[in-house]
């Protein structure tokens, strides 16, 4: 039932009747998300995948977007686009989802990015963590070399060169977070926020809101 909102991007009053009444299956979410079990099911699944030798941390892309929040709320902030919420997403170097945290849209992505590494279990961290140069922080830098990650991103244009040419080849890849992404842009519940918790939007995904 919660998956079918989640693809369908349907409002809850609007579940089929063949479903338990609204507030049931709400109910349902707002108590898996309070207790972690979201979390703590995707890092079991994340575990046995890196077992299997399915997803690889050598290396990992972050990213972030925009998801519309008309309704207001908590972690929203008001941006040129309107009022929303950011995701910030890690994936591995297959795509495949590893963390998804939230905050206000007016929050800096180099802000996010340690909450988001928060959500992932020590065997599925990142060796390496590619970003956009929006992401280019000496400060971040610092603080992913404290946690045992390789920081790869461009520099700013108005910053000295930090970053040599071999590990930036590895940015090239970095349309593979761009693609999952848009695979997000294809279940509408994600990107479109309808309720006030930030934890019930959206569902499928570990998640965090500071």
């Amino acid at each position: 039932m919660i998956l079918f909102v989640l693809h369908t991007g349907i409002q809850w009053k609007h579940l089929p009747r063949t479903f338990p009444p609204k507030s049931t299956v709400h109910d349902y979410l707002k108590a898996w998300s309070q207790s972690d079990v979201f979390r703590k099911i995707y890092a079991a699944i994340i575990s046995n995948l890196i077992d299997q030798g399915r997803v690889s941390l050598d290396q990992c892309f972050i990213d972030a977007t925009f998801a519309a929040a008309k309704g207001g709320g908590q972690c929203v902030g008001l941006t040129r686009k309107g009022k929303g919420t950011k995701l910030q997403l890690i994936v591995d170097q297959n795509g495949v989802p590893l963390a998804l945290s939230i905050d206000a849209a007016s929050v800096g992505e180099t802000s996010m990015v340690q909450q988001t590494l928060g959500l992932l279990e020590e065997e599925s961290t990142p060796e390496r963590l590619i970003e956009d140069k929006g992401y280019d922080s000496d400060a971040l830098d610092q603080t992913l070399a404290e946690l045992g990650i390789e920081m790869i991103a461009p520099n700013r244009s108005n910053r000295s060169q930090t970053q040599d040419g071999r590990p930036l080849r590895r940015y090239r890849h970095r349309w593979i977070v761009e693609r999952t992404i848009a695979w997000l842009g294809n279940h509408p519940r994600p990107l479109t926020r309808h309720e006030n918790m930030p934890p019930s939007s959206p569902p499928s995904l570990p998640l965090a809101a500071s």
